[in-house]
């Protein structure tokens, strides 16, 4: 692999894990406000996305709790 196709590949992987902190933190901080009870609009000014983005990141669960979630279905015992 070339110099250069090294350096981009890296610079890549470097940008993905800025962007993936950032969402963590963009996450955390519309939780937090929607939590003190400031509308979604609001927070989308805050965070320089649409209200329908800040909802989104508001109401948003981790995808640790997504991927180890899944339904029980309860079933009563026969008489």
């Amino acid at each position: 692999m070339s110099q250069p196709l090294r350096e981009r590949c890296r610079k890549r992987a470097a940008a993905a894990q800025q962007e993936a902190h950032a969402m963590k933190i963009a996450t955390a901080t519309a939780r937090k406000l929607a939590a003190d009870g400031v509308p979604v609009r609001d927070i989308g000014a805050v965070l320089g996305v649409t209200f329908q983005r800040a909802s989104q990141l508001a109401n948003s669960c981790s995808v640790a709790i997504r991927r180890s979630w899944s339904p029980t279905i309860h079933t009563l015992p026969a008489p």
